[in-house]
């Protein structure tokens, strides 16, 4: 197999030599595919391209120099732009990212099962049932990846889950899955001096940052706050710059509406992702409650789910906001401790003479422009008169 997923870790195409695009799948897609030009010109070098086809293939594989490419690279390249760049390849290539985001998700799950304390038999089973679940649901996923290994690109374009006796990933019933938190809610410990600031203002991360740092007398930096968004101790919301409908996880639930502008609560996962990148892609909502199986534990969850034909949520760190309880507390949690006092010396101890001597002798050589270990050494023994 030849080409690479788009995004990262997909399910790579089979490579096949291409059908010539026609005027018809131009104008339903607006984009011009790029392989089907370059398998007419691969065999010739760049000064034997017609200028319309130079211009054409270098505007979309700069910096790559078509003449340092053999035949079979430029095919390859080629594949992997329209990997990445054809509108009708996205049902294809959502469907796959969802799946390998189930992976990763299952497997963040079973290591916060493998770090569940086992102190007690009840504990051990408990863990060993809850890994076994997450398993099945591992190769589970791992069937319809294998299910879509040999998928060319005209039937990639043409992919629907339905053909494969699927529904869509976000579609798909299924049990929910709960994670547990490794983390506690952060709450106000001391009275708050920096600002007229109350509990449920909202506030920008910038300013959140200058506030918790004016109070806590230590620098608590934005990432800071999307760092315990991450763990779960606070809430960061961001503002929906378009509108959308997010079906539920669960039969008992509703789908939700999110209008434009409002300020839903970010999943802890895309938190971390802003802390790295400053820019965070999502798809669904958390929300927390007990669960029996951890022992009546707050435990979080995935409870609705934006369709897998709709296009991911898209945030930057600009449009993040934090209510103002969650500034003081995470300002408390990031004050500076008491200062530890300098240990206290005992009384100065005498140079020894000998040793001093040694050192100053030494000193004076090496200023002198010799190497003391150079030096040669005194013969044993007393010399005679």
């Amino acid at each position: 197999m030849n080409g690479e997923p788009v995004p990262a870790r997909m399910v790579p195409f089979r490579f096949d030599r291409p059908a010539p695009q026609t005027a018809a799948e131009k104008a339903s897609t607006g984009y011009q595919a790029l392989l089907p030009v370059v398998e007419r010109y691969a065999e010739k070098c760049v000064d034997e391209l017609p200028a319309d086809v130079a211009k054409f293939i270098s505007e979309r594989l700069s910096p790559l120099p078509w003449d340092s490419l053999s035949a079979s690279q430029r095919r390859e390249a080629a594949h992997q732009h329209d990997a990445q760049h054809d509108p009708a390849l996205e049902a294809y290539n959502t469907y796959c990212f969802e799946l390998y985001a189930k992976r990763d998700e299952l497997e963040d799950e079973q290591r916060k099962i493998e770090l569940m304390p086992g102190a007690t038999p009840s504990d051990y089973d408990l863990r060993r049932k809850l890994l076994a679940d997450v398993k099945k649901g591992m190769d589970e996923v791992d069937e319809q990846l294998r299910a879509l290994d040999g998928v060319t690109m005209d039937q990639a374009r043409n992919f629907k889950p339905e053909a494969m006796g699927q529904t869509t990933v976000a579609d798909a019933p299924k049990e929910v899955t709960y994670s547990l938190g490794l983390f506690e809610r952060l709450q106000p410990s001391t009275e708050w001096t920096a600002s007229r600031l109350s509990d449920t203002d909202y506030v920008g991360l910038a300013e959140a940052s200058e506030l918790a740092s004016l109070h806590a007398g230590s620098r608590v930096s934005i990432n800071d706050f999307l760092r315990a968004g991450g763990r779960g101790e606070i809430r960061v919301f961001a503002r929906c710059a378009r509108a959308a409908t997010m079906k539920p996880t669960r039969p008992q639930d509703e789908p939700i509406d999110i209008p434009v502008g409002s300020f839903p609560t970010l999943p802890m996962q895309a938190c971390k992702t802003l802390a790295l990148f400053r820019r965070a892609e999502w798809r669904h909502f958390e929300d927390w409650e007990p669960n029996e199986a951890f022992g009546g534990q707050m435990c979080s969850f995935e409870r609705w789910r934006l369709p897998t034909e709709a296009p991911s949520m898209v945030t930057v760190t600009d449009d993040c906001l934090v209510f103002g309880r969650d500034v003081h507390a995470l300002a408390d949690a990031s004050r500076a401790g008491p200062e530890v006092p300098a240990p206290t010396l005992g009384p100065a101890t005498p140079v020894q003479r000998y040793p001093a001597q040694e050192a100053a002798i030494l000193a004076k050589l090496v200023g002198l422009g010799f190497t003391p270990t150079a030096l040669p050494r005194p013969k044993p023994g007393k010399e005679a008169a």
